[in-house]
């Protein structure tokens, strides 16, 4: 449960505190099959925020594997290998996981996860939409499933759906900032949902209470690069993507799809950055 918390926090240090509590509570039981799960969630995760890491990938595959040998082809284990299959560019594979998952077990949540996530990464958008609010119906106070759905809404174009998406998720993330205030990363989704709630004054002036502070993760500088390109800010976007790579976010993936950046394509900052980025010079 504590490598959950870290896990959710999205910066590189709790994703490490996150794989070391699971591997633990792996080595404590052997035979506890959603430690290993989680192991093999938080290692294809780390991979993707952070850059590519083969031993990261392989931990991730042999941890699916153990839970193979402790529950069988499970829905458990299908979202698990939907995930690995998207980290090695096989979208398809990763769709075809998802759908078993979602059909062996309607009530597990995480094959709806897997199944938005793969439809995300074939452009796919309705259906990924879909299978969020999938998410969200079987876990309606986790924070993730809320705001997995509002990026897709918001991707969508679906004004009238992002409002009254936005105003449900509110409260969850409200209260759960004010009992966390140290966690960056969900005080920048807060800050995103108020403007997805119409209120861009108030998700601004939220993201400048701690924008500046220097401890920033690569993560956490990249959702609020995104937060003032939605705000019409480039200057500031494009400052904060750059402090997310320096700080260690090398997704080239999503820097280069990301449709929030769309501002700073073809601005000679941004094309210098990705030459960097994909020269391995940051």
């Amino acid at each position: 449960m504590k490598g959950h918390e870290y896990f959710l926090r999205s910066t590189n240090s709790d994703f490490e505190r996150a794989l070391s509590l699971y591997e633990e509570a792996a080595r404590l039981d052997p035979n506890f099959a959603q430690a290993h799960a989680q192991i093999a969630n938080i290692s294809q995760e780390f991979y993707r925020a952070y850059g590519p890491n083969a031993g990261l990938l392989e931990r991730a595959e042999q941890a699916a594997g153990r839970v193979r040998e402790l529950e069988g082809e499970s829905a458990q284990y299908f979202s698990i290998m939907s995930l690995l299959s998207l980290r090695r560019g096989e979208a398809e594979g990763a769709l075809r996981y998802a759908l078993r998952a979602v059909e062996i077990d309607p009530a597990y949540s995480l094959g709806y996860n897997a199944l938005g996530f793969a439809y995300r990464a074939l452009g796919r958008n309705q259906e990924t939409a879909k299978a969020w609010m999938g998410l969200v119906r079987l876990l309606e106070n986790d924070r993730n499933a809320h705001f997995n759905l509002l990026i897709a809404l918001h991707e969508l174009g679906s004004e009238s759906e992002l409002h009254e998406a936005a105003a449900r998720a509110l409260p969850i993330y409200e209260r759960y900032v004010r009992l966390t205030p140290d966690d960056y990363n969900a005080r920048v989704q807060l800050a995103t949902i108020l403007g997805y709630c119409g209120r861009s004054a108030d998700s601004v002036a939220e993201a400048d209470r701690f924008s500046a502070i220097e401890s920033l993760d690569g993560v956490t500088c990249y959702n609020l690069a995104c937060l003032y390109l939605n705000a019409n800010m480039p200057d500031r976007g494009m400052s904060l993507l750059r402090r997310a790579v320096r700080n260690g976010f090398h997704n080239i993936e999503s820097i280069r799809r990301d449709p929030d950046l769309a501002p700073l394509r073809g601005t000679p900052e941004f094309e210098e950055l990705m030459k960097e980025l994909e020269a391995g010079n940051v």
